[in-house]
């Protein structure tokens, strides 16, 4: 009678699995010193009602608190800040119930959008004719006037941001940008302490109850 062979189990060969590792640890590792992040500091609105306040601050004595409203006919600044724009004396039409934008779209009959795809309008700053240009030379100008005032404390390099509903994130990430400034803007307060001369705007937060 024959004897049955008994089957004697291979040794899995891992020399494969091996090389596959051996290859991708350094080509993952010089994917992830490719990649670079930009982090925009900024700051979500408080939850809550504002603190009682003991002491009345006067008009003269506030310091100053920047506030940026994007719209979709341009952007505009808050009335205390206007009054640093405008030396005080803000004209009347923009102290009306519905004042127009302090620096309105550029695109033709004031449109801010142009027509572009959806998938355009998030990454393309061509679909849109905001002024950002002008909004840094103002807010260099408030700033000025506001040091000149003594009236740009610790807490006023904090800007607002106030986006309408429906405003792409390209343009508040840009209108972001033109409220920190350029090197040749920021170089205008070199002079001042170190709390005051990095940036315009360093700190952007977000106002409450906006969509």
């Amino acid at each position: 009678m024959a004897k049955r062979k008994t089957q004697k189990d291979e040794p899995l060969n891992l020399v494969p699995i091996m090389n596959l590792v051996t290859i991708l640890i350094p080509a993952l590792l010089i994917a992830v010193k490719a990649v670079t992040l930009t982090m925009i500091e900024t700051k979500l609105p408080a939850i809550g009602p504002p603190p009682d306040t003991k002491v009345q601050e006067t008009e003269e004595d506030k310091p100053l608190a920047p506030q940026v409203i994007i719209g979709k006919t341009g952007i505009t600044l808050n009335k205390p800040t206007m009054e640093f724009y405008f030396d005080g004396e803000i004209p009347p039409e923009y102290t009306s119930e519905n004042p127009p934008p302090l620096f309105p779209c550029t695109g033709p009959a004031k449109a801010c959008f142009n027509p572009c795809t959806d998938d355009l309008k998030q990454t393309d700053l061509k679909c849109f004719n905001y002024e950002f240009k002008k909004l840094t030379e103002a807010l260099v100008k408030v700033k000025k006037k506001a040091l000149a005032d003594g009236r740009f404390d610790k807490t006023s390099p904090n800007l607002v941001l106030m986006p309408e509903k429906d405003i792409p994130y390209i343009v508040i990430i840009q209108t972001m940008d033109a409220a920190r400034g350029t090197k040749d803007d920021q170089a205008i307060f070199e002079n001042q302490s170190e709390a005051y001369k990095r940036g315009l705007f360093k700190m952007i937060s977000f106002a409450g109850g906006l969509n």
